[in-house]
């Protein structure tokens, strides 16, 4: 048995998106490089449980050789999930989309000034529901997001959308629009 340390974590990788049953797994956490799996050890200062499901950054993790295990950082997590409910981590927010992942746009693209967006690119706004330790914007804040920045991750009816604290652009004043 392998025993992870310090704020590691040895993780079974899950390379097949089918194993997570009701779960919308955008093509980014498929194969070839497993993005998610079940936690096997946990390191003294990890705050994530032995068998939590965690969804974590690519290319971030080790093999460990003589098994089929992989070793991560905990900060390297960007969600888990436990008794059903997804939970974000380090510095993450948990937002839920004004758009809709799968079929395009909910809401109107806000357009954001040159001066301010050097690539004048269109963004996307969401509600933060849930924040992980580290970050700052309350619950119920709507925020500015940059396109090809965070995660999608969530169930086949809802899809909620993971960010890190200091991609997010702007906030915005719900009373504005």
């Amino acid at each position: 048995m392998l025993k992870a340390i310090h704020d590691r974590l040895v993780v079974e990788p899950y390379y097949d998106a089918d194993k997570i049953g009701s779960f919308f797994i955008p093509d980014a956490f498929k194969n070839p490089e497993a993005q998610q799996g079940v936690v096997q050890s946990v390191g003294p200062t990890a705050n994530i449980r032995e068998g939590a499901y965690v969804f974590f950054h690519p290319f971030r993790s080790l093999p460990l050789q003589g098994s089929d295990l992989i070793s991560l950082r905990e900060k390297d997590v960007v969600a888990y999930l436990i008794e059903g409910e997804l939970h974000p981590l380090w510095e993450h927010y948990m937002i839920l989309p004004d758009w809709d992942s799968k079929y395009g746009q909910k809401s109107e693209w806000i357009y954001i000034p040159p001066s301010v967006m050097e690539d004048h690119s269109p963004v996307k706004y969401g509600t933060i529901i849930r924040c992980a330790e580290g970050t700052s914007l309350p619950l119920n804040t709507k925020v500015v997001i940059a396109p090809g920045k965070g995660h999608e991750i969530g169930f086949k009816d809802s899809v909620y959308y993971f960010i890190h604290h200091d991609d997010i652009l702007a906030t915005v004043d719900a009373t504005d629009h």
